[in-house]
């Protein structure tokens, strides 16, 4: 029997659409914002590693800095 259903959010690395989420740092350059925190430190590292890179999907184009403290990663915009 199929049953008609949408499958849940995806979860994982991937979930995360950083054009909507970091849409209001580009609207106010050089202002940090509080973005996500994460389970483990090593995660959060890693993300503000991959965002400062240029590495997430959909990241507004510019130049972004990100740092992680614990738990949580932080960015701010610098500008096209």
């Amino acid at each position: 029997m199929l049953i008609r259903e949408d499958p849940p959010t995806k979860k994982g690395r991937f979930a995360t659409d950083w054009g909507l989420e970091l849409a209001p740092a580009v609207n106010e350059p050089g202002v940090w914002f509080k973005v996500k925190a994460y389970e483990t430190p090593t995660v959060a590292h890693q993300t503000a590693s991959r965002i400062r890179k240029g590495w997430v999907k959909s990241l507004p184009s510019g130049k972004w800095e990100a740092v992680s403290r614990g738990l949580t990663v932080y960015v701010r915009f610098l500008g096209e």
